[in-house]
């Protein structure tokens, strides 16, 4: 005799907006959430105030499919650890190379390498938020900002699909560390 065991899964799609926490579980639309494949950026619970009441029990649970310390490879200021990591064995020359010529150089406090040309970014922030350029003589709180050279780079002329058709647009492309397994790709 064997036994079998059905497992019923439900998925449930929503706006992130419409969860609500009830002693410290989330729900969505009245039906207990489990387990959620989060989209969202984490750190923007965080900024908005209607969503902050996501932070402790997802904090506390084991509700992410992508977990939370995801969070760290998010900031801008992983940047800054990249480059102080250079010269010390940790990523192959090969590693390095890539990382010079393709990562704009980033510390967490203005230094001597760091060119008269740069931008200070918040280290959670999204779409140009709060970031600033060094001739704008803005006063910067040191606090949670990274200094990052400031790159000219040439858009690119991609064609574009939509749901309304296709056409050739230039865009400026999007530069982040990202991580696949356990190395920086």
């Amino acid at each position: 005799n064997s036994m079998i065991k059905w497992n019923i899964i439900f998925f449930i799609f929503g706006n992130i907006y419409d969860l609500q926490v009830e002693n410290n579980k989330i729900y969505l639309y009245k039906e207990k959430i489990d387990v959620m494949y989060r989209h969202y950026p984490l750190d923007w619970l965080y900024y908005e105030e209607e969503m902050r009441k996501l932070i402790e029990p997802l904090s506390e649970g084991d509700y992410l499919i992508n977990p939370g310390h995801t969070l760290i490879i998010q900031s801008k200021a992983f940047f800054a650890v990249i480059y102080e990591l250079l010269g010390k064995g940790y990523f192959s020359e090969d590693d390095e190379k890539f990382i010079l010529k393709h990562i704009p150089y980033t510390c967490l406090e203005p230094d001597k390498k760091l060119s008269s040309d740069y931008m200070i970014k918040p280290y959670l922030s999204r779409e140009g938020e709060g970031v600033n350029l060094s001739y704008d003589r803005v006063k910067i709180d040191f606090d949670n900002v990274i200094f990052q050279d400031r790159v000219n780079i040439k858009p690119l002329n991609n064609r574009v699909y939509s749901t309304i058709g296709e056409e050739n647009k230039y865009q400026f492309p999007v530069i982040g560390v990202y991580i696949t397994d356990d190395k920086p790709v």
